[in-house]
């Protein structure tokens, strides 16, 4: 499911005839393109090799381990290797995670669910005080991670930022190359930028920690 629909970008875009569907491959293909830029810009990796980043939710596979920043910290120099922060957000469900610095990650290295909490929005997984985990390896890609991450609501900042990025680009196309026009002796200089201004402020507030 996409970030916005093609109904509602052509409500957005002035002189569209909302039903006629001669647009919805160009509406479609533009739609497919602001995910991309907005997921790329917000932070969120690719969940496997060739495919395109989303902020919508998918299912990843991430390894952490070896970086003071996958973990919580008990003060600003030193780790709490009870917590693990997962660095895609906001996390739904977590299918398993295993703890194993020879890198086999098999049924003896995983952690059992009940020696954990997640909070979802945060990312961060806490080992229960009484866990047979005890803490996470902070060994280089010990801990494995498959989760699914990713907005199933899309937030209404964010949908209002693909509309205008959209609206952006169609204003770009009808310019045909030109970067300014000329009307009664005055003349206006138009803006170019791929990210619009008004985009990076709507999008700001959701960009994960790990593109900071």
């Amino acid at each position: 499911m996409a970030l916005v629909t093609t109904a509602e970008v052509k409500r957005r875009l002035p002189g569209f005839d909302t039903t006629d569907t001669d647009s919805d491959t160009l509406v479609t293909e533009l739609i497919a393109a602001a995910d991309e830029v907005i997921a790329v810009f917000l932070g969120y990796p690719q969940a496997a090799a060739g495919t395109a980043p989303t902020a919508q939710t998918t299912t990843y596979t991430r390894y952490f381990g070896g970086s003071r920043h996958h973990f919580g910290l008990t003060d600003t120099y030193n780790v709490d290797s009870r917590v693990l922060i997962l660095d895609v957000t906001p996390v739904t469900s977590i299918s398993s995670i295993h703890d194993d610095s020879q890198w086999d990650y098999d049924a003896v290295r995983l952690v059992a669910s009940a020696d954990y909490i997640d909070d979802g929005d945060t990312g961060r997984v806490y080992l229960t005080p009484d866990s047979v985990q005890g803490a996470f390896s902070q060994v280089r890609r010990a801990v494995k991670a498959v989760f699914v991450a990713g907005w199933v609501t899309v937030p209404s900042q964010i949908k209002e930022a693909a509309l205008h990025l959209i609206a952006h680009w169609f204003e770009l196309s009808d310019r045909r190359g030109r970067s300014n026009i000329a009307q009664g002796g005055t003349t206006t200089t138009w803006r170019t930028e791929a990210l619009p201004e008004s985009v990076e402020a709507l999008l700001t507030p959701y960009i994960l920690g790990r593109a900071l």
